[in-house]
């Protein structure tokens, strides 16, 4: 259940925040913000421990990325490289606000909150946990596209999106033992 309740908050709030009448997300999208995700849930089906933690970090990344991205862009018109770098046009990759930066915290830790009122029983100390997991995919995320992404072409935030929801799995599952899972 409690897989099924982050997943239902990363629909739910994803939904809410991303714009009318953008375009649509295609099946590669969806296959690259949701396919570690996915690999973590079979896991967790096989009795891993760690399962739920991973599934948590990959979609707290895949929500704080939507919601920083989507809210930010919105509430600050002058994103800068990295959050601290020059300032960017909005929308730019690599492009961080300070607002959104903070909606896209809330946004990780919320994720696995869900997933704890669910039944997760990691507590407050693994919602934290899992919550700096989606941040620091979120971060590398915004790393990776002002680095990477524009040399990968048309799919480049695609592929980026599937490294930081990757990466934030792993570092969840890593930290899964700090709490006790």
């Amino acid at each position: 259940w409690a897989g099924l309740a982050m997943l239902g908050s990363l629909l739910l709030f994803g939904t809410l925040v991303s714009r009318r009448g953008a375009r649509r997300r295609s099946a590669l999208q969806a296959f690259c913000n949701g396919a570690a995700a996915c690999v973590a849930a079979l896991a967790a089906l096989d009795g891993a421990v760690w399962g739920v933690t991973a599934v948590g970090g990959a979609l707290s990344v895949a929500l704080s990325d939507t919601v920083s991205g989507e809210l930010g862009r919105r509430l600050d018109r002058r994103p800068r490289l990295l959050l601290f770098g020059p300032v960017l046009p909005s929308g730019a990759d690599g492009a961080m606000s300070a607002a959104g930066t903070l909606l896209g915290a809330v946004a990780a830790a919320a994720v696995p909150a869900f997933g704890m009122f669910a039944g997760a029983s990691w507590g407050w100390s693994g919602v934290a946990w899992i919550a700096a997991a989606g941040m620091a995919g979120n971060l590398l995320d915004s790393l990776l596209g002002a680095s990477v992404q524009p040399r990968l072409g048309r799919y480049g935030n695609d592929w980026v999106n599937l490294m930081a929801t990757s990466a934030g799995a792993l570092l969840a599952a890593q930290s899964a033992g700090a709490f006790g899972q």
